[in-house]
């Protein structure tokens, strides 16, 4: 009879035993929280209801920077009275005699309401769905309308008169519109049959006159001078941009600044806000300069980073600029992911003195990304929409 004790029984029992007790140990073992099963995410579920979408690049700059402290060389911040003005999502307001004047996304209908968000007026109640874009004229009596219609690209040249809206079409070629200072005639960049003219007229597109032409058709223009536009290639990061001021009288053609990745700039014809992208560390640089002296001064450095877009120029003091910024930017390609919605921002918003670079900060909402800012005529109170949600707010000044 064979022994139990044999060599082979008991190299079998002695493997029976480690397993049953590895299988002990792992059973008596906590799991680990980022195992499979558990949690599934390294940094926990997925936050949804931003809409944001970030690439690695960003999401690894949230993860591994902090949010940094404000540490702008300014005044004291502001405690401002900051308010939404109204429930609907907003295409595009403006200031109009002392009161907001605005349209309505859905609908295409025209709102006026005072500054403190009371004693709401329709303008007018033709409807017109869908409107992405607004450019106002200075008055605000009119406004360019951008928005499709049975799938195709309608632009409207809109007079707003009793109760409705009227107007012209222009030409869905058209890329580019801008009013003049006074607001009696526009300005639009139009690309055909593979060439680019900029045109001004009436706001009606009577008297067109050629200004400029090129074979280069991505062009964004402003008008803050009656002789003078200003031209600027369509930013973006991955881009070599220029800025240039055309002269009416003499046609000629100035260069400002350039080339520069992600150029953007805004001007009031006395002064210049730029901004260029930094490949190396994702970065927005920003500057300003007096066009008179040429001499230029870093804002990057001694305020914030600024998309010149967050910005208006006052009208009261030449040299006084209110621009919105944030002190923590994700590293991504600038301005397109801004444009894409792939980064937002948390803005706070800035008066700054061009001369001495002295800032006055007044604090916003968690989560305002400021877009297309406006000042009332008298300067006490700022207009903006936030682009996280078409949502329109305004911010008191104070004396």
């Amino acid at each position: 009879m064979q022994s139990f004790f044999s060599l082979r029984n008991i190299i079998i029992l002695m493997i029976i035993i480690l397993l049953a007790t590895g299988g002990l140990i792992w059973y008596n073992t906590p799991k680990q929280q980022g195992e499979a099963g558990e949690r599934g995410f390294l940094f926990g579920p997925p936050q949804l209801g931003n809409n944001r979408e970030l690439t690695n690049e960003a999401a690894e700059s949230e993860v591994e920077q902090p949010k940094q402290e404000n540490n702008l060389p300014s005044k004291e911040a502001t405690q401002s009275n900051t308010s939404r003005l109204a429930e609907e999502v907003v295409a595009g307001a403006t200031s109009v005699s002392g009161n907001i004047r605005y349209i309505e996304r859905a609908t295409g209908h025209v709102w006026e309401i005072d500054p403190r968000g009371e004693n709401k007026t329709r303008i007018s109640n033709t409807t017109i769905p869908g409107i992405f874009e607004v450019i106002w004229s200075p008055t605000g009596e009119r406004a360019v309308l951008k928005y499709f219609s049975e799938g195709k690209l309608s632009i409207l040249s809109a007079l707003f008169k009793g109760s409705s809206t009227q107007g012209t079409f222009l030409s869905s070629d058209v890329t580019d519109v801008v009013f003049s200072p006074n607001g009696d005639r526009i300005g639009y960049v139009i690309t055909q049959e593979g060439e680019t003219k900029i045109i001004s007229a009436t706001p009606e597109n009577k008297l067109p006159r050629v200004r400029f032409r090129s074979p280069f058709s991505s062009w964004k223009i402003s008008w803050p001078e009656e002789e003078n536009m200003y031209l600027l290639t369509r930013p973006s990061a991955f881009i070599e941009g220029f800025f240039y001021r055309l002269n009416f009288s003499s046609g000629a053609l100035l260069k400002i600044t350039g080339p520069a990745s992600g150029l953007e700039a805004k001007t009031n014809g006395a002064f210049v806000i730029v901004s260029q992208f930094d490949p190396s560390r994702k970065a927005i640089r920003s500057v300003v300069e007096d066009l008179k002296t040429r001499e230029t001064k870093l804002l990057s450095s001694s305020i914030l980073a600024i998309l010149p877009e967050k910005c208006t120029w006052s009208r009261k003091a030449r040299n006084i600029i209110f621009c919105a910024a944030s002190s923590f930017s994700p590293r991504v390609s600038y301005p397109d992911d801004w444009y894409k919605g792939k980064v937002t921002f948390s803005n706070k918003l800035l008066k700054i003195d061009i001369k001495t670079l002295s800032v006055t900060n007044y604090e916003l909402p968690q989560g305002s990304d400021v877009a297309e800012p406006f000042l009332t005529k008298d300067e006490s109170a700022l207009f903006f929409i936030n682009k996280r949600d078409g949502s329109l707010w305004g911010v008191n000044l104070g004396p």
